[in-house]
């Protein structure tokens, strides 16, 4: 099942809600948030947006003033509404003082119906925002460069094994290994020197011709 098919049972569990009278406002509070547990989408969406929420600081933000104030991310107002419909449903929330304090007005009918406009629509409309948005692509990192020690190791592994089958060469591997080690701590000025001590350090033509072409001199 794709997201569309979940979204769009949301959207109708929704307005059922929100069609509903007061006079009922129990029994579909307790079928609505029993909607969202069984939709694998939204509950996951919710799951994510509790993580590190603090429900009684934000209630306490959020009714600092006459009107209740929903947080401003969406990730927040998802979470907060969430909590503040299980809070009514458990009767820890006196649903019907919360609609008069909050959404005072001629009647309570007309109370719920500013609560459904002003809180239970922006949660919807959060949902559907959050659960449409796609997935971050995690870009590819670009490829590294290699360092001067990763070009050169090859190159002193190919001259060491040339140095030991060619005669009179016996004095070039210690100065590879200490230039290998000159490389790794991007000690060119010491590099340099050896390549130098390096080229000097036989007679053997072969040897010395390969040296010249792997290090353009």
């Amino acid at each position: 099942m794709n997201n569309d098919f979940y979204l769009e049972n949301f959207s109708k569990n929704v307005d059922d809600f929100i069609n509903s009278k007061f006079l009922l406002v129990e029994s579909k509070l307790s079928k609505f948030l029993s909607n969202i547990a069984k939709n694998k989408l939204l509950y996951a969406l919710i799951e994510v947006c509790l993580k590190d929420f603090n429900f009684e600081a934000e209630f306490k933000a959020a009714t600092e003033g006459e009107e209740l104030v929903l947080p401003s991310k969406a990730e927040k107002i998802v979470a907060f509404v969430f909590c503040l419909l299980v809070e009514a449903d458990n009767k820890k929330l006196d649903f019907y003082k919360f609609l008069k304090l909050y959404f005072n007005s001629k009647d309570v009918e007309d109370s719920f119906r500013l609560f459904n406009e002003k809180v239970i629509i922006p949660f919807k409309n959060c949902v559907i925002v959050l659960c449409s948005e796609p997935e971050k692509e995690e870009e590819p990192e670009a490829p590294r460069e290699p360092t001067f020690y990763e070009k050169f190791l090859p190159v002193a592994k190919q001259l060491i094994s040339l140095s030991k089958m060619l005669p009179r060469c016996e004095n070039c591997e210690p100065i590879l290994i200490a230039m290998l080690d000159a490389a790794k701590q991007n000690n060119m000025k010491l590099f340099n020197a050896l390549k130098t001590s390096l080229m000097y350090s036989t007679k053997n033509r072969k040897f010395i011709k390969q040296c010249r072409e792997v290090f353009g001199n």
